[in-house]
């Protein structure tokens, strides 16, 4: 396989000679991302473990060597907070607006408009 275009705002380490969508004016950016979300009333306690064992995997030398052979260290994510969730809003929002442009939404979410 020979990819042609990379949805992201630059190149990546490694596929250096691949164009992106943004090298050609193109506004469209898409990349890996996740995100652990807690429900609401969760105690902090609970949250905080959670947060620091996440820490704890992104520290590892494994994971980070994954990470940076598949790419997945080239898109900058914020990590706990409020940053997330704009983030993560953005995100869904910057999809949601595609789909009902292509007409094909399926469903929707009010409090996510």
């Amino acid at each position: 396989m020979t990819p042609l275009l990379l949805f992201c705002e630059h190149r990546v380490s490694i596929l250096p000679d691949c164009e992106c969508t943004a090298e050609i004016g193109i506004d469209s950016y898409a990349g890996p991302w996740r995100a652990i979300f807690a429900k609401k009333g969760t105690p902090q306690a609970a949250v905080d473990a959670i947060v620091e064992a996440v820490e704890a995997c992104r520290r590892d030398a494994t994971w980070q060597g994954f990470v940076m052979n598949a790419a997945y260290d080239q898109r900058e994510i914020p990590t706990p907070g409020t940053e997330t969730q704009r983030f993560c809003l953005g995100e869904y929002q910057e999809l949601r607006d595609y789909l009902l442009k292509q007409a094909k939404l399926v469903k929707d979410y009010d409090e996510l408009k």
